[in-house]
């Protein structure tokens, strides 16, 4: 990654772990850590969520062998994704878009990038079996994408919700919303081979097979048009779970843009939410549990079996199946606000156990804004009772500045200094954080400065600014 690089991710992780804090406040210190790492994971590649109890292996590109992976774990692509029978699963993308994934569903997922300077986001992967719903956030620049690869057919969308089944070499698409793009693929040839795509407009349906591909063999500017989907077809639970979440998803959206989020604010915003799914799902004892190499998987294309590197029967499952569930619910979330300056716990902690404590504040005694290198300033973190009272814990408090924009004392004094990384940029952004716990429950509040920018500062030899 280079050094612009760097830094975006540092930014993104300021914003993300701090909402993760508003989120579950009454959590520990260590939990705390474990939450932080989960979103920078976020911000830097794909993460999966997997049903309760349920299994799938990934198995990078560069590697021969599958690995076992668990909810919470960030996805090496490119690789290939495979979803046991027992499991579903959902897979959140660093531009806040997902692909949910039905028992048994195999994904070759060939690319997933995301520039947050540019806004910028390239997805594609193949559905090799089962069948996978894309919710993707719009798509906010001309060289962005979301393609969706069948044998038969490539979907393409920019922004939509759309659901793809594959059966054998046939591709069902429905499109939930929006419209989407179908060309049709030989799958001999391994290629596009209709001249023009057909469009699957909002409520449609499109069968891609083997009579569609010999047409388009037989003339590429054939013309296929979509029907609107049966009603047997839209009311089967895995569409209206989805449309369920979907609906869920962008209704927070909505709010957010009312509150002003745009553009990458708003994209923090819905990985945040994703983060916080996430963390239901993952069980904190397991959540840097160590991969578990399992034995590779030898796909029979003639009889479609699945067989160890033995050849002796079916690739291993997880130790303890557990039955069928239903798509993974995704409406509950909560939202959060992350340009706020304090947090508290959650539940009962705030009031009962946590000693009539509200928030923590870090109060900073000059103006944050365009700090010059080598300023020196005071601050201090202030908890804010229930009874309208104060108390300063600035001594008590653990401190830490997050992206590299300098260094604070155990006192809370902030020195601005630009790590060597970003200096060629002649500035930098980051944010003062403060952690205390209440003594006597145990509970952990987080209080954070806005986040302001740090300038560099050319010196002369003898160290004096120029």
């Amino acid at each position: 990654m280079n050094t612009k690089g760097y830094l975006l991710l540092l930014l993104l992780v300021v914003l993300l772990a701090v909402g993760a804090w508003f989120a579950f406040g009454g959590i520990g210190g260590e939990n705390a850590e474990k939450t932080v790492e989960l979103e920078a994971t976020l911000a830097e590649k794909p993460v999966i969520q997997l049903s309760e109890g349920g299994y799938a292996t990934f198995t990078p590109r560069e590697e021969s062998q599958p690995r076992t992976v668990r909810s919470g774990d960030g996805l090496a692509v490119p690789g290939l994704l495979e979803v046991d029978e027992t499991t579903t699963a959902v897979v959140y993308f660093s531009d806040g878009s997902e692909a949910r994934m039905t028992h048994g569903a195999v994904l070759d997922i060939r690319e997933a990038s995301y520039e947050a300077e540019s806004g910028t986001a390239k997805v594609s992967f193949t559905l090799e079996a089962g069948r996978v719903w894309s919710k993707i956030v719009e798509l906010a620049t001309p060289d962005s994408k979301w393609e969706v690869e069948t044998a038969t057919a490539v979907a393409t969308v920019r922004g939509t919700a759309f659901d793809i089944e594959v059966d054998g070499e046939s591709a069902t698409i429905f499109t939930a919303s929006n419209s989407v793009a179908v060309s049709v693929r030989d799958p001999q040839m391994k290629k596009v081979i209709s001249e023009e795509a057909a469009l699957v407009s909002e409520g449609g349906i499109l069968v891609i097979g083997e009579e569609e591909v010999a047409q388009a063999r037989a003339s590429a500017t054939v013309k296929f048009e979509a029907k609107v989907a049966p009603i047997l077809f839209t009311a089967d639970l895995w569409v209206t779970d989805n449309a369920q979440a979907d609906k869920g998803l962008d209704a927070e959206i909505a709010q957010w843009k009312r509150d002003g989020k745009s553009g990458e604010e708003l994209r923090m915003q819905i990985r945040t939410r994703a983060a916080l799914q996430l963390q239901e799902a993952i069980p904190l004892e397991n959540h840097r549990a160590p991969l578990e190499v399992v034995a590779p998987v030898i796909r029979d294309t003639d009889s479609d079996e699945r067989r160890d590197a033995n050849g002796e029967g079916d690739a291993p499952k997880s130790p303890a199946q557990s039955p069928r569930v239903p798509a993974l619910q995704t409406e509950t979330s909560v939202p959060v606000r992350a340009e706020s300056a304090s947090t508290q716990p959650t539940g009962t902690n705030s009031q009962e156990e946590g000693a009539g404590v509200l928030g923590l504040d870090v109060v900073s005694r000059a103006t944050l804004s365009d700090i010059p290198e080598g300023a020196e300033i005071p601050m201090r973190a202030v908890i804010r009772l229930d009874n309208g009272e104060t108390k300063d814990v600035t001594s008590e408090a653990k401190w830490q500045v997050v992206g590299p924009i300098g260094s604070v004392t155990a006192g809370g004094v902030f020195t601005a200094k630009l790590d060597s990384s970003v200096v060629e940029f002649g500035e930098s952004s980051g944010s003062v954080v403060a952690i205390w716990n209440e003594p006597t429950s145990g509970a952990s509040f987080l209080g954070k400065t806005p986040i302001f920018r740090v300038l560099f500062v050319s010196r002369g030899s003898a160290g004096e600014p120029i």
